[in-house]
């Protein structure tokens, strides 16, 4: 099978169904299935950001198969070679290949199969096949949930900039976005930091918190700015020059062995405690700014105050609350507005002066529906097309979650774009 051709067709259709339907007619096709692990699966990484230039000859038949250049990979992920020598090993196992089949390991070096089919979806075919980057999420605020919280309980502050893991081992550092992806951060310093860091703990460990930008004066960035600069990292473009202005702030920590398995049985008093009596000093990372509280009045008062000073919320924690990889309730949102990330489906053609340009993106969170018209800038609109975003996931701000009363139909109020997703897969 010309696999690179069944990608593409793979892409051609925007149909989770159609996708779905694809991949169960080739289901006993152990070539794909390993083609698929190893350009999802977040724990396989060639530490090859860019693929390198290589030639290959038309004329030649004598080509490496595709099974032989999957199994070759090997010397990548398992860090047998590194640095120019991967390089150089990458680019000529790609011009030995058929000019398809390399852009099969093309694909595969990109973590990015560029056909819009997430973890979740391979799941669906081959059960718990892929596995899903482990991250523990906060719940939005509700009553039912506050009444559960055990006082006195932690509250934090909501950091707005990009949610990340560190995960740190024999003297080297990756950094992961919150499903899985590669960020490449070219800053030294603030490796080597958190290399120091994970020293002091006595086995691997996951430092999990957020990516902000700074300014030449030490303020943080505005969000879209700091995620175009994130998405950056992920494509693998990033600047040392732009690489210096990251700063990290941390709020947990999880034995590697722990997070693979995606649950610590370790409570968030003691985990958060632990982390503020190392007393690390780090221009580059910062723990989150923590306080108990004895009730709720107590939490909306360091709430209110946060919303003073421009700042997006707080999160309550309830000290009792372990670590697991899921969406918790015992970690409680408290924000001002609201966000949700969903899934561009369909693009729409603006009028008047938008003639030609994007008019509203018209996007999907399970049952909610919803065509986003507002936030975007006049660059945006020009060069944002169809094709670039159909399948892109998006942030968009609401003030509430409303249905049709004829129709039943969830939508969002007010919705309004912030930022493209490049870090996530799905919603």
């Amino acid at each position: 099978m010309n696999y690179h051709e069944f990608f593409n067709i793979l892409a051609s259709n925007n149909s989770r169904n159609f996708k779905l339907e694809l991949l169960e007619s080739h289901k006993s096709d152990e070539t794909l299935k390993e083609i698929i692990n190893l350009a999802l699966n977040p724990f396989i990484n060639f530490y090859i950001r860019k693929i390198p230039q290589y030639f290959t000859d038309k004329e030649f038949s004598n080509y490496v198969s595709l099974e032989d250049a999957l199994n070759s990979l090997s010397a990548l992920y398992n860090r047998e070679l590194t640095g120019n020598a991967a390089i150089y090993y990458l680019s000529s196992l790609l011009g030995s290949m058929s000019s398809d089949d390399a852009k099969v390991i093309e694909r595969i070096i990109s973590k990015d199969l560029k056909c819009g089919v997430s973890i979740a979806t391979v799941n669906k075919i081959w059960k718990n096949f892929i596995p899903e980057f482990p991250v523990m999420l906060a719940s939005q605020y509700s009553e039912r949930l506050i009444e559960k919280i055990n006082w006195s309980a932690i509250v934090q502050e909501k950091i707005d900039g990009a949610r990340f893991s560190a995960i740190v081992s024999e003297n080297t550092v990756e950094f992961f976005s919150r499903n899985g992806k590669v960020i490449e951060i070219p800053n030294k310093e603030l490796q080597n930091d958190f290399i120091q860091l994970g020293k002091r703990f006595n086995e691997s460990v996951v430092f999990d918190g957020e990516l902000i930008v700074v300014n030449d004066d030490n303020g943080v960035v505005e969000r879209k700015t700091s995620n175009g600069i994130m998405n950056k990292c992920i494509q693998g473009t990033i600047t040392e020059k732009e690489a210096m202005n990251f700063r990290t702030v941390i709020w947990d920590y999880i034995p590697l062995t722990e997070f693979k398995k995606g649950f610590w049985n370790v409570t968030n008093e003691e985990r958060i405690n632990t982390l503020l009596a190392i007393n690390f000093h780090s221009k580059y990372i910062d723990v989150v700014t923590t306080n108990f509280v004895n009730n709720l009045e107590e939490a909306i008062i360091l709430f209110q105050k946060n919303l003073q000073l421009g700042k997006e919320g707080i999160i309550l924690k309830d000290r009792l609350g372990i670590w697991e990889n899921k969406r918790s309730t015992k970690l409680i949102k408290f924000k001002n507005e609201l966000e949700m990330d969903m899934e561009v489906i369909d693009w729409i053609e603006g009028t008047g002066k938008y003639e030609g340009m994007l008019g509203s993106l018209t996007c999907r969170n399970n049952d909610v529906i919803v065509n986003v018209g507002s936030g975007f800038t006049e660059n945006e609109r020009k060069v944002l097309t169809r094709d670039y975003m159909v399948g892109k996931i998006i942030t968009v701000k609401y003030n509430e979650v409303i249905e049709d009363k004829r129709t039943g139909q969830k939508s969002l109020f007010l919705p309004i774009f912030v930022t493209i997703r490049e870090d996530l897969d799905g919603v």
